[in-house]
């Protein structure tokens, strides 16, 4: 019995120092051209008590976790998934989870990654009207 129990100990050490010691695999650029930021305090501007940067009894914060482009019967294509997370701005409590992707194609891609980055943000709200907010 004690040696099943040191062989598990054994194991599991040598799994934490091989899944903390390897390089990270994601292959994410970072979103400085566009301010995320921006485009979810446009898009819930008229929402009273949901805000990225206002103060509103709720915050959102998000962030671009896959970007891909590519070229699509001549045309450049992008496709892009953002993940939000709605919390209360006093504690910090996690109230919502919500995700959305858009893609669109078009001639040139400096004008279509904000237009697909918005249509994103916009999917992922669609939830946030079904939500129940305690007042």
């Amino acid at each position: 019995m004690r040696s099943i129990l040191v062989a598990l100990i054994v194991g599991a050490s040598l799994f934490s120092v091989y899944a903390t010691s390897r390089p990270s695999q994601a292959a994410l650029e970072p979103t400085a051209d566009f301010d995320l930021d921006a485009i979810l305090e446009e898009a819930l501007a008229e929402h009273p008590r949901v805000s990225a940067r206002r103060n509103t009894p709720y915050k959102v914060i998000g962030n671009v976790v896959r970007k891909e482009r590519g070229v699509e019967n001549g045309l450049r294509s992008y496709r892009c998934e953002v993940s939000l997370v709605l919390m209360e701005r006093k504690t910090g409590t996690v109230r919502a989870l919500l995700s959305g992707r858009a893609s669109g194609s078009g001639p040139r891609l400096e004008d279509l990654e904000p237009q697909v980055l918005r249509s994103a943000v916009r999917s992922a709200l669609r939830r946030l009207d079904s939500l129940d907010f305690a007042r």
